[in-house]
């Protein structure tokens, strides 16, 4: 795995692109399974839906403490109208009501 770790907790990373002409929802998404698929040594593939990308992250969590830095969040969901609210059902349902610690490791 190419997690960081600071201070015993692992550090997971997500650039977005910057939101010029040209660049889709298609590229944020394609970015984002490029950076996970670096950090958790995977084959490349690829997202139709931010819901399905948020889903496949969870799967990777552990009982180690996980800081997700989403760096340039806004220019991540520009060109998606949804982004934002998928990243919030996300952060409701799986996030908030599953406890980090009692993950287990992804197979």
């Amino acid at each position: 795995m190419n997690i960081m770790l600071i201070k015993e907790k692992a550090f997971l990373p997500f650039s977005g692109l910057a939101p010029v002409n040209g660049v889709t929802a298609q590229d944020q998404r394609d970015t984002f399974a490029r950076e996970l698929a670096i950090l958790f040594n995977l084959p490349p593939f690829t997202f139709t839906d931010w819901s399905d990308a948020f889903a496949h992250l969870s799967r990777h969590f552990t009982a180690k403490p996980t800081v997700i830095l989403f760096d340039e969040i806004s220019w991540i969901g520009s060109k998606d109208p949804t982004f934002v609210s998928k990243l919030k059902v996300w952060w409701d349902l799986v996030l908030q009501i599953i406890p980090i610690s009692s993950l287990e490791p992804a197979v």
